[in-house]
């Protein structure tokens, strides 16, 4: 079973990795040099061994004749550490006795000692013996040593790399993978009810970690708080904004219609909406009844302008829009079309009601004297009439007609009425 993950983006399995190259070669240094430790201790050994054979076996090579001498060194080189005899007399002559064929170039190990007897307090030399032992038998006797040591490391490396994953594992793997998991499962959405949660049985930095994440998402949290409560806030202004915006646009619209569509000298309606009105009333009358048109032009105006002023020429028109005003009915419709010329729509109105209505209209201007600072100022208008003659008629016609009339009233001297009369 896999104590964690081990994956190279895993900060635990990295430390691990790190740790456990490390610890795996401080184990093989330390294998090592126990093995060539244990190496000079073994061949010290085998010295030691090579010298004790000196102390046990000197006597009898002292006192023994040849025969006996060799009988013995058979049973010296009996011995599992001993490799081969060298003897070497007082003459010079060599006796060398070897377990193998050659052991040229093949001793490790070597005792050499003098081999000397006494008589009367007098030594005399016999024969130097050298004692040998082969890499052969300080490698068998290494064998174990090196076995147990080598066994030992081993056993030391799996119990400790296990006890390694386990530790890592419990102590920074499982909390490092919970908090990341944690963290990554954070928004904006949950951030008000969630919190890193360790677990952790002990203080360390982890846990220091996790208090400074916990207090970070509380500001963040409060922060966020703050953020919709101001967010909140400029939405109910940009609200109030608009709702005054465009109550402010839609009375501005209507300002701007109302200027569009009246003069703005007097006041009435202007050409534009004298025109759009007049094609409503047109469809009107072609459904429910008759529908009249006054044509009105104050007489003489231009003499007006050049003898008192163009600002007197424009308190008469004001003069003169503010009393046309008073004699018509509320469905009546009255506008300036340019300069001295007005215009009337009467629906349901037939022609002889609208010469009545333009009757009224000479009367009050008749009886109407301004008073300027130049002096008391009269004035008079010509009136032409036009009465709408159904399906094939338009407003360009029944206008047309009524300025025609309009024309007749001039010609005839002015301040009167003409309706139109077929020629």
């Amino acid at each position: 079973m896999r104590l964690f993950k081990a994956n190279s983006n895993v900060l635990a399995w990295q430390v691990l990795k790190s740790i456990l190259s490390i610890y795996f070669v401080i184990t093989f240094v330390v294998t090592i040099a126990q093995m060539g430790i244990e190496y000079v201790n073994v061949r010290n050994q085998v010295h030691s061994r090579l010298v004790n054979i000196e102390k046990i076996y000197y006597p009898a090579l002292a006192t023994l004749n040849s025969d006996q001498v060799s009988d013995l060194q058979e049973n010296i080189l009996a011995l599992s550490f001993i490799s081969a005899i060298r003897i070497v007399d007082e003459q010079g002559r060599e006796t060398f006795r070897s377990k193998e064929a050659t052991l040229s170039g093949a001793s490790a190990i070597e005792h050499t000692f003098s081999l000397k007897y006494r008589v009367s307090n007098v030594e005399t030399h016999l024969a130097n013996v050298t004692l040998m032992s082969t890499r052969g038998v300080v490698l068998d006797l290494l064998k174990l040593s090196y076995e147990i040591i080598i066994i030992n490391a081993l056993i030391k490396s799996f119990a400790l790399t296990f006890l390694f994953f386990w530790v890592f594992r419990k102590r920074l793997s499982e909390p490092l993978g919970k908090l990341t998991s944690q963290i990554e499962g954070i928004n904006l959405a949950s951030l008000e009810n969630t919190r890193v949660a360790l677990e952790l049985s002990e203080e360390n930095e982890l846990s220091k970690l996790e208090n400074a994440f916990n207090a970070m998402l509380n500001v963040l949290d409060a922060e966020r708080k703050a953020n919709l409560l101001q967010q909140e806030e400029i939405n109910r202004t940009l609200e109030i904004l608009v709702v005054t915006r465009t109550q402010e646009l839609v009375l501005a619209n209507q300002k701007l219609e109302t200027l569009v569509r009246t003069d703005a000298l007097t006041g009435l309606a202007n050409r534009r909406h004298f025109l759009e009105q007049g094609n409503i009333e047109i469809q009107r009358a072609l459904r429910v009844g008759p529908l009249s048109l006054l044509m009105l032009d104050l007489d003489h105006f231009k003499q007006i302008n050049d003898t008192w002023g163009h600002a007197v020429g424009d308190e008469v028109l004001k003069n003169f829009a503010m009393i046309a005003s008073s004699p018509w009915r509320a469905v009546d419709f009255l506008a300036r079309i340019g300069g001295e010329e007005f215009v009337a729509l009467l629906p349901n109105t037939s022609a002889e009601g609208a010469a009545a209505a333009a009757e009224r209209i000479l009367k009050v201007v008749r009886e109407q004297v301004l008073e300027v600072a130049e002096g008391r100022l009269v004035y008079t208008v010509s009136i032409g009439i036009a009465e709408f003659k159904g399906v094939d008629d338009s407003l360009f016609e029944l206008m047309k007609r009524a300025d025609a009339a309009l024309y007749q009233a001039k010609k005839s001297g002015r301040n009167r009425a003409q309706v139109y009369q077929n020629e």
